[in-house]
């Protein structure tokens, strides 16, 4: 089973020749002992939780974490690497995040953060919201050895190469593609940097 992404330029579910695809194989990944001591963070205590692909999650991610809970996160001596943050959603102020001693909460997120010591979850008593979800981007050899699956609306990740080897077109470009509908001002929440794989509309084919 194979994806097909259309890459900035392309307009609706109507593919050409124009665009550029990217074909990912689903994966079907299963822990080992071998890759949980390789992760870079293991939940020392509450209901956070890794998940396949090495990414940390808040309670019940994707859907909204509960009231009134509590997480900490270790990493693993040797294993930090910059946070992408790929989903982030608390109520501001009172359900946080803390990274290095700094809070994080309502839509900003540790992105970047190359986190020294363990990681702090608190919501509150009351009001709660879709969560976050937090993974750990391979750029220490400047080179993206991330991967895709499902439709990756949510990814938030440093790869900016099909799967082909082409580099993607930057977002505020409109050459050689063009590139008015997918902006972000369009898709405030989407994270339309530079030229990294984003899939603000949720497409999916293949």
């Amino acid at each position: 089973c194979v994806r097909r992404e259309a890459m900035p330029g392309c307009q609706s579910a109507r593919w050409s020749r124009r665009c550029c695809f990217i074909l990912v194989p689903a994966l079907n990944v299963s822990i080992g002992q071998d890759v949980i001591d390789a992760q870079m963070w293991q939940i020392s205590s509450g209901p956070c939780r890794v998940d396949a692909q090495g990414c940390v999650q808040s309670p019940g991610y994707p859907s909204f974490y509960t009231d009134d809970t509590a997480c900490q996160i270790s990493i693993t001596a040797g294993n930090s690497r910059a946070i992408s943050v790929r989903r982030f959603a608390t109520e501001a102020s009172y359900d946080v995040l803390t990274v290095d001693g700094k809070s994080f909460s309502g839509t900003t997120g540790p992105e970047g953060v190359i986190p020294s010591d363990s990681i702090h979850w608190s919501a509150d008593y009351s009001i709660n919201d879709a969560g976050w979800k937090l993974c750990p981007s391979d750029i220490s050899s400047g080179v993206c050895t991330e991967g895709f699956s499902g439709d990756d609306s949510e990814y938030r990740g440093c790869q900016t190469r099909t799967q082909s080897g082409y580099t993607c077109q930057a977002w505020a470009d409109d050459s050689p593609h063009r590139n008015p509908n997918f902006k972000s001002y369009r898709y405030p929440n989407s994270d339309l940097r530079g030229n990294f794989c984003r899939n603000p509309a949720g497409i999916r084919s293949g």
